[in-house]
């Protein structure tokens, strides 16, 4: 019966929140066990190679059954930061079929670099605000033009639409290779701006391939805030300060670039890398500021981290 079936759910939850309880801190002490046996060998890449696919053999394949752990690491659409795998870490929750599967799920949404992922969407808000109040006093401007690049469900917009105190004016462009991660964003995020009494800015969604950027895509469009939280974990250098110099072309004089990016740590690397096999590129600061050099005195730049300690931000000011 369906009082049954609460009743059981509501035991395996309470079950799940004890098992959860009582092991995490035996997982972190063979995680961060492991991680130090890996770090050493890091520059081999055939012993590197052979760990990960002893890690994946032994752990992750009978792990598969927690949702996030399977979506990461089988990657349906051809990576695995899509935009499911970013719904999973932003719920941060108790999910799957049994009680091991609902425990492992929450284990990888708690790591430093998920929680990293709920924090910098947290701080893209505030200087989304930050911004717009810049506009307001520079520019007596109610509308404030933002890009967001590999934006995923951006779940950023539908938050700050949605609180009742809010007042300016956005205009939002949200760009993505994935479409399906597109249609969630602008489903989920126009009602929210657009609905009720007060109108709380506009929004558009682009399926734009990073090559296309590169090429100077967007190098027309004046914006006064341009962020992208995640897409620099997974550019090389080269590429990375090519997709810099076309960004700060795309900015209005005063504005702000924020490039977020997964920060050197001596375990941070081990679940992604190892258990789902999810490579990132990991940056220091001096890295993180040698990105914007070729840009000149133009522009001033600074290196903060979010509150998680799990990613740079590389703050890029066009000086008016």
């Amino acid at each position: 019966s369906a009082f049954q079936d609460d009743v059981d759910e509501l035991a395996l939850e309470e079950l799940t929140h004890y098992a959860y309880e009582r092991m995490h801190p035996h997982w972190l002490e063979l995680r961060d066990a492991a991680a130090a046996a890996a770090l050493p060998h890091r520059g081999d890449t055939v012993r590197w190679t052979a760990m990960k696919k002893m890690t994946e053999r032994l752990v992750s394949h009978d792990l598969l059954e927690a949702p996030l752990i399977e979506r990461a690491y089988r990657k349906p659409l051809g990576y695995a930061g899509d935009f499911r795998t970013m719904t999973f870490v932003y719920a941060n929750a108790l999910e799957g079929p049994s009680v091991v599967d609902r425990v492992f799920h929450k284990f990888v949404a708690t790591e430093p670099l998920a929680e990293g992922v709920r924090r910098r969407k947290d701080l893209m808000k505030q200087y989304t605000l930050a911004e717009h109040r810049r506009v307001q006093m520079e520019r007596g401007s109610a509308h404030t033009r933002v890009l967001s690049l590999g934006c995923g469900p951006a779940l950023e917009v539908r938050e700050l639409a949605k609180d009742p105190d809010w007042r300016p004016t956005i205009h939002w462009t949200l760009v993505d290779q994935e479409p399906r991660a597109l249609s969630i964003a602008y489903t989920e995020n126009f009602p929210a701006i657009r609905g009720g009494e007060q109108r709380r800015g506009e929004i558009r969604c682009l399926n734009v391939q990073l090559r296309e950027i590169k090429d100077g895509f967007l190098i027309k469009e004046p914006f006064d805030f341009i962020y992208a939280a995640g897409l620099f974990d997974y550019l090389p250098t080269k590429t990375a300060m090519s997709l810099i110099r076309v960004l700060a072309g795309s900015l209005n004089v005063g504005g702000l670039i924020a490039l977020g990016n997964a920060r050197v740590d001596s375990t941070h690397f081990w679940v992604p890398e190892f258990l789902l096999d999810w490579t990132l590129l990991y940056r220091d600061e001096a890295q993180m500021l040698d990105l914007a050099a070729p840009l000149g005195t133009a522009f001033e730049a600074k290196v903060e981290l979010e509150p998680a300690g799990a990613y740079w931000f590389l703050l890029i000011r066009r000086r008016a």
